[in-house]
């Protein structure tokens, strides 16, 4: 009678499609997990030091991509290792992913002493290697209402000093915290150039540019694109030679939000002096765009690593950013411009992502602090090279392939 009961209520919160989508998505969870079970049975091995990666490997989100590169990385240190791809999408493989997925005859799921997998992995947990999680975490609350089986995980990954403190303070002594440097290892190779960039999107070639590139999937609110947009308002409005420049994606599937943007570039009368560019376009053409701004702009609530804020600062950019969560591993006064924020109770109408429903409190950057940050950079080029060059410097060198084999080898050390 309580499997009914539950089975109704989640009819009406899902609806038929919802309720077949999650029934779809356990069959294969258990599907998968047979199968590992099954290739242990077969073939039954005394497991070398390695890595094995479960995670989603062509998805086109973030989170596929920390796990490609993180493939690359092991690949350019030489740690043995091995991939299987939980959900393979044949229509965004390329060569050079298909490279890093073993063929599933070569998989065997006792190759390596360690694995590592993302969120709700089917991997079985009475297995002889040892299960590892990579988790990344915005702010200091909400962990466990977001995660509520996290703990059962022996070892969880941080790949931020910001993570590794928040699971510390979140997680039981049993739960064995390890950090591993981000797989950051970004390559300038066959970016277009900035006047190329520039007129392809009707960008002003002489303009002094504020850049933002964000995801609406992500969560509008944590993101912030209309604090961004207040800054540049009150730094710029009326100064026709300032353009900020966002990218966008996921606007498809949130065209309210599209609209919610829009809506706030009218009321602050700076329609002529906001471009938005919403459609696909290649990740190098990404990259150009960061590359023909002169400054990125990122006032975010939380962030679980930062990736454009990094991208940006690796071209030289001067980055304006909220002083708060995992983009302090790499922004300081000499690399970035911080933004002071304080920190705020979380409104209710605000969380825009059911991963942040447990969420308390997060930052509230100061936008009259970042409109000054602006201004000065709009005044003094100078200080712009300045400030570009240092965050240039400091990612190459903290985001060393050096520096990551160090703490992929003391993971599988400890």
């Amino acid at each position: 009678m309580k499997k009914i009961i539950f089975l109704y209520k989640e009819f009406l919160r899902l609806g038929f499609s919802g309720v077949k989508s999650n029934a779809l998505q356990k069959f294969s969870h258990w599907k998968k997990r047979r199968y590992f079970l099954l290739n242990a049975k077969r073939y039954p091995l005394s497991p070398k030091k390695g890595i094995t990666i479960l995670a989603d490997m062509t998805l086109p989100t973030s989170l596929s991509k920390v796990m490609r590169d993180f493939s690359f990385a092991l690949q350019k240190i030489g740690v043995p290792f091995q991939v299987f791809d939980l959900n393979p999408q044949k229509n965004v493989i390329t060569k050079e992913i298909s490279d890093i997925i073993t063929p599933i005859k070569d998989f065997r799921i006792l190759k390596y002493t360690h694995v590592i997998e993302m969120f709700d992995s089917p991997c079985p947990e009475y297995l002889p290697i040892k299960r590892a999680r990579i988790v990344f975490w915005e702010f200091t609350t909400g962990l466990l209402k977001c995660y509520p089986r996290i703990g059962d995980v022996e070892t969880i990954v941080a790949m931020s000093d910001f993570n590794y403190e928040v699971f510390k303070k979140n997680l039981s002594s049993k739960n064995d915290i390890r950090k591993i440097l981000y797989p950051f290892f970004f390559h300038e190779d066959n970016i277009p150039c900035r006047a190329e960039v520039r007129e392809r999107y009707g960008i002003p070639k002489d303009a002094f540019t504020v850049f933002f590139n964000f995801d609406f999937r992500s969560s509008f609110s944590r993101k912030n694109p209309d604090g961004a947009l207040r800054a540049f308002a009150k730094a710029f409005s009326g100064n026709k030679d300032a353009y900020m420049i966002f990218k966008t994606n996921g606007a498809k599937a949130c065209p309210e939000l599209l609209n919610k943007l829009k809506r706030e570039i009218e009321k602050l009368s700076v329609e002529k002096q906001t471009i938005i560019i919403s459609d696909f376009i290649p990740q190098k053409d990404v990259y150009g765009l960061t590359n023909a701004c002169d400054v990125y702009l990122s006032l975010h609530r939380g962030e679980g690593f930062g990736l454009g804020v990094a991208e940006a600062m690796s071209l030289a950019k001067p980055v304006v950013v909220t002083d708060y969560s995992s983009t302090t591993e790499f922004c300081n006064p000499k690399t970035s411009i911080p933004i002071p924020y304080e920190l705020i109770s979380v409104k209710e109408e605000l969380i825009d992502h059911p991963a942040y429903a447990g969420v308390s409190e997060w930052a509230e950057p100061n936008i009259e602090i970042a409109a000054t940050a602006l201004r000065t950079l709009y005044d003094n080029p100078e200080r712009r090279t300045q400030i570009g060059l240092a965050a240039k410097e400091f990612i190459k060198n903290y985001f060393s392939i050096e520096h990551f084999k160090e703490t992929v080898l003391n993971f599988l050390d400890a």
